[in-house]
């Protein structure tokens, strides 16, 4: 405890610094996860209302099935957790997401394979400020059925939020 608590202070003295909660690595999807809250500070407790930052509708049409797979994972881990969806008010948190498609080459600038990350946002709609992000890695493979691609991209959505408290719990990131 005392490691964690002096690295914490470290920590807090760099502004807009993460601090790293857990890194689970080696699933069986071969999904990385990583989950970073944002400045070290004392939560009383999360509202129970989350909405999205963008509506969802905004994807574009090539890109819908993924889109409505993250929301609805999104939205059922949220809600295990004792949060509710907000679609008309005002909500204690929005959610947002960020889907990231590259190539990783060689030196001589051949493909060599395609890798995927998503990043998933809890943010404070008052102030702006991101209490909590959790960013999941993988190759991509043309061999992966659709199933099998949407099962990872869920099984490291709910691996993220695992790491979520429950709706009004008290979280001491300090």
């Amino acid at each position: 405890m005392g490691n964690k608590r002096r690295l914490a202070r470290i920590l807090g003295q760099m502004p807009l610094c993460f601090l790293v909660l857990a890194t689970v690595a080696g699933c069986s999807s071969g999904v990385k996860v990583r989950v970073f809250w944002g400045p070290v500070v004392k939560y009383s407790g999360f509202g129970p209302t989350f909405g999205w930052l963008h509506r969802p509708d905004d994807a574009a049409a090539s890109e819908r099935a993924l889109h409505e797979l993250i929301v609805d994972t999104t939205e059922t881990e949220l809600i295990r957790k004792g949060y509710v969806a907000n679609t008309s008010g005002n909500p204690e948190l929005k959610i947002d997401y960020r889907v990231i498609r590259k190539d990783r080459t060689d030196a001589t600038g051949i493909a060599l394979r395609e890798e995927g990350t998503l990043v998933l946002d809890i943010i404070d709609p008052a102030s702006g400020q991101r209490y909590w992000r959790g960013i999941a890695e993988a190759t991509l493979s043309d061999d992966d059925s659709p199933e099998a691609r949407r099962k990872r991209v869920a099984e490291a959505i709910r691996t993220m939020l695992a790491e979520f408290p429950a709706a009004g719990r008290e979280t001491d990131n300090r």
